[in-house]
């Protein structure tokens, strides 16, 4: 279970866990974070209003499932889903149907109706 946002500056600020970057290249095995990216990236505190609401339409169509959370990534301002069971992180929520499997299902459906 990640540790609250709020709970997490104030652990960071006592020096007691790495400070959270908001620095876009975090996900970079490569990189490295320093004070630049400390002080340059200040990040995306909240979403923006027309990205939520996008979001909770599509939450409301394709709920998620049980053990997937939704978690806000202020260094890219978007939402990121992880799987606590087996640690699966995504982008995109995983029960929204793929593009390649709305095509073939939507040609198959054709092929039956003739």
């Amino acid at each position: 279970m990640p540790i609250p946002p709020a709970l997490a500056a104030k652990l960071s600020k006592r020096g007691l866990i790495a400070r959270l970057s908001t620095c876009p290249n975090k996900s970079n095995i490569y990189h490295e974070c320093n004070y630049w990216c400390e002080t340059h990236w200040k990040g995306v505190p909240v979403p923006d209003p027309r990205y939520v609401r996008n979001m909770q339409k599509l939450m409301v169509k394709y709920p998620l499932p049980n053990n997937w959370t939704e978690i806000f990534d202020k260094g890219v301002g978007r939402n990121y889903y992880w799987n606590m069971e087996n640690d699966l992180v995504s982008w995109l929520p995983r029960n929204i149907p793929s593009p390649l499997n709305v095509r073939v299902l939507l040609s198959y459906a054709k092929i039956v109706s003739r």
